[in-house]
């Protein structure tokens, strides 16, 4: 005698979004109700609240149960059911049902990753990692994978299932942002020209096993070489200080001399590294002969364009770069006006004001000063440096950065004061206040540059 008291056929699709829609059928009423078969199905599953929470959905002459794609494959892999009841899954979604305890094993042992091809459309999605299956399984995905429909549907649910169990919480989700920050970059041309294994190292999702780490260097002019230029070399993981140049070409081969044992990875990469500085640096750049991609001498201009612009874009997209140890100093501290005090110009303040040391009111005579970095510049100095055009200049034996818009400021800040009236020293320590507000300086002495 059976223990079964009836026997219900169950009918299962997946959405596109990754939706469970299920229904029942009986061999003497046909399609049974939403009602009755989710209050039978579901009888255990607490997350729905045994089946009263879940959605009836009436389509054509059958009602279905609509199961939400993070709970469809906890569901099917945690299998209890009514005993009484034979529960028969047709030929359709068999396939699945077997493979749902994998599925959710592969998840519990975070055995996935974020997808390239929905990173490069703007979405964040988690695919399975092939290796967390037996052959048997990966047989039962390819026939999913056969139709269209539960393949769309599969890796929605899965892609779901991650990140309700995995980063649904504030906390979990603000971790994953700042763990791996260029999963969210809003880069998506970093990642042309990357496989998946590439990707994901460059990501930092999974570790590099490479021996060494690509950086783009920008190097100064010198007695080598006059000009500007850019140079990508490979910077050994155990000691940062040893540097191996390489030479790209247009075909993505690398040339160069480096230890042996680097050979295999550097083949492996480097068409990848090829695509992705195409992706990450304007093509004016990576203009330059067949037999080095990186070839071309940087001018000034394109030099600062690197320092300011070109060097953040590659770091966004995960590459290292290396500038000119000057260059971080540099970039923070602006230039600032200074009024230097003429020799003299106190002793006269003093016996206008009638003994003090300085009259607020006193006019004195000035010099201006420019201070830029850890150089100071006179007026006919800053004149014949702006002269130039130049954003980066050679001042005294150091690189000068020279922003347009500061330049403009300063030159509008001198052209607002009459010489010939001159300054109060009011007015000086007007502007040395401004100026050094995060600083801490004593006031201006007789001779003394106020700022």
């Amino acid at each position: 005698m059976s223990r079964h008291t009836e026997t219900i056929t169950v009918h299962m699709a997946l959405s596109e979004y990754g939706d469970a829609v299920i229904y029942g059928s009986t061999v003497m009423r046909g399609y049974v109700s939403g009602t009755y078969l989710k209050h039978r199905l579901f009888a255990w599953h607490e997350v729905s609240f045994y089946g009263t929470k879940l959605t009836v959905q009436a389509v054509q002459d059958m009602e279905v149960v609509i199961l939400p794609s993070e709970q469809v494959i906890p569901f099917f892999a945690d299998g209890r059911l009514l005993e009484h009841i034979e529960w028969v899954w047709d030929e359709a979604c068999l396939p699945f049902v077997e493979l749902a305890p994998s599925l959710a094993n592969c998840i519990q042992d975070k055995k996935y990753a974020p997808s390239l091809s929905a990173f490069k459309s703007g979405k964040l999605q988690w695919v399975w990692d092939a290796e967390a299956f037996t052959p048997e399984e990966l047989n039962r995905i390819s026939l999913l994978h056969e139709d269209e429909i539960w393949d769309e549907g599969l890796r929605a649910t899965f892609s779901a299932t991650v990140q309700d169990q995995c980063y649904g919480s504030e906390e979990a989700a603000a971790d994953l942002r700042r763990e791996y920050p260029l999963l969210f970059s809003q880069n998506r041309t970093a990642a042309e020209g990357m496989d998946d294994k590439q990707w994901l190292i460059a990501i930092g999702w999974r570790p590099d096993t490479a021996p060494f780490r690509p950086l783009l260097q920008l190097l100064e002019p010198d007695e080598e070489a006059p000009e500007w230029r850019l140079k990508l070399v490979l910077q050994d993981k155990q000691d940062a200080a040893g540097l191996a140049a390489v030479r790209l070409v247009e075909d993505g081969q690398a040339f160069g001399s480096w230890p042996e044992t680097w050979t295999a990875h550097i083949k492996e990469r480097s068409p990848g590294w090829l695509q992705g500085l195409q992706a990450a640096l304007p093509a004016r750049v990576l203009h330059a002969p067949e037999d080095d991609v990186l070839g071309k001498p940087l001018s000034d201009e394109a030099a600062w364009q690197f320092l300011t612009v070109d060097s953040q874009r590659l770091l966004q997209s995960g590459w290292l770069v290396l500038l000119p140890a000057w260059w971080e100093a540099a970039s923070r501290k602006k230039p600032k006006l200074r009024a230097k005090v003429r020799s003299g110009e106190g002793e006269n303040a003093e016996r206008s004001s009638g003994g003090s040391l300085f009259g607020l009111d006193a006019l004195v005579n000035f010099d201006w000063r420019i201070a830029i970095g850890e150089a100071t510049l006179s007026e006919d100095e800053f004149a014949e440096l702006v002269a130039r055009n130049e954003r980066l200049v050679r001042f005294r034996g150091q690189w000068i950065p020279l922003d347009p818009a500061l330049v403009a400021q300063i030159r509008q800040m001198m052209a607002g004061v009459d010489r010939e009236d001159g300054l109060s020293f009011q007015d000086i320590l007007h502007l040395h206040l401004l100026g050094n507000s995060d600083e801490t300086e004593p006031p201006p002495q007789n001779g003394e540059e106020a700022q």
